[in-house]
């Protein structure tokens, strides 16, 4: 091999070196880049107001108005959408569609008038926080969210729903490397398995397009087992080594995700190890942050071009549900992991029909 490359091996470390930093850069880029914009929080507000001798007044509404209106602002942290009714932001939040809420209550026009005359408690507000939908907004915003109506001489009341077992962590940091050791392991062990799968245990490359469909159909039997085992892995690390409360649920879930992600990086090493290998890498590097850090605090590039097709994304949320909402392997996140595995079949096909680079024979004179 050495004598093959020339004076060209020389320079190997160097490209090796300059890869793995390239790997490592936009693994890591999106972490220490996070920069919150356009979180999506509900108010409601069900302030009955009061009338005085100079006519009717509700400060809720104005509370309202004030909110909405900071999130003309690009760079607001959040921004607000009024609902009209307690019954419509309960549904919301049972569909995750906010970050977290805050509800302004009946009688706060009251309580803050009472406070500026009688020097009673300022008025509190009671603030939601959606811990399934991002723990990891849930955390940064736990304090962020109080010391904001803290400096408008408003208390905050705040909740945690969807809290997910006692086990769960309670700190940005532990939360982020719970959620990511159900992510992280399940690429990189099927991305291992199915480089071993493709190139050394049942190569599919360089047959002949007769031997091709039954190798395809051992790999196809050798990826159930794997996934398998992937899923088993990282079921068993998430209870032992973060100390997760996770359910059988998970397990089917990592065995589904795993399986996806094994029937598109096999198949691409099928067709040709450069195109598996870009594949891997670009799912790699691009998608780990993708898992944990929800979209409006990843950066630009992240938002427009990655976030819409990682396939970590979807298994972030896929253990999210399990974990803090109790779902069963079938939930939102299940479609797009089959339209993943899906991909991974059509290339599978495409493996079927490409040119097999076969060694030139000579004819007998």
């Amino acid at each position: 091999m050495g004598n093959k490359l020339g004076a060209r091996r020389y320079g190997l470390p160097v490209l090796v070196v300059l890869l793995v930093a390239c790997i490592f850069s936009l693994l890591f880029y999106p972490m220490t880049h996070m920069h919150p914009r356009g979180l999506q929080f509900a108010v409601l507000s069900l302030d009955e107001g009061m009338s005085t001798p100079a006519g009717d007044v509700n400060a809720g509404d104005g509370v309202v108005e004030a909110m909405v209106g900071q999130s003309d602002d690009p760079d607001a942290t959040i921004a607000w959408t009024p609902v009209d009714s307690q019954e419509a932001l309960d549904a919301a939040l049972a569909d995750n569609e906010y970050y977290g809420a805050v509800i302004i209550p009946a009688d706060f026009t009251a309580r803050q008038a009472a406070a500026q005359t009688t020097g009673e408690g300022q008025p509190s507000l009671q603030v939601r926080l959606d811990n399934a939908k991002s723990p990891l907004v849930t955390n940064l915003m736990r304090t962020q969210i109080a010391s904001v109506f803290e400096q408008m001489g408003v208390g905050t009341d705040i909740e945690v729903i969807h809290a997910g077992p006692s086990t769960a962590a309670t700190n940005m940091i532990g939360t982020m490397l719970s959620q990511q050791l159900s992510v992280m392991p399940t690429v990189l062990f099927s991305l291992i398995c199915s480089a071993l799968l493709s190139l050394l245990v049942v190569p599919v490359r360089g047959l002949g397009r007769a031997s091709r469909l039954p190798a395809l159909g051992k790999q196809l039997g050798g990826i159930a087992v794997l996934s398998l085992l992937v899923g088993a892995v990282v079921w068993c690390m998430l209870r032992l080594i973060a100390d997760v409360d996770v359910s059988a649920a998970a397990l089917g879930f990592l065995w589904m995700s795993a399986a996806a992600l094994m029937l598109v990086f096999t198949s691409a090493f099928d067709i040709h190890p450069a195109l598996g290998a870009l594949v891997a890498i670009g799912v790699f590097a691009l998608g780990t942050s993708c898992g944990i850090l929800p979209l409006e605090v990843l950066p630009a590039f992240w938002q427009d071009w990655v976030y819409g097709w990682v396939p970590q994304r979807f298994i972030g949320e896929g253990m999210r549900q399990i974990i803090y909402m109790g779902t069963g392997v079938w939930n939102r996140a299940g479609l797009p992991l089959v339209l993943t595995g899906c991909a991974g079949l059509v290339l599978a096909a495409l493996s079927m029909i490409v040119p097999s680079r076969r060694p030139a024979t000579t004819r007998p004179a």
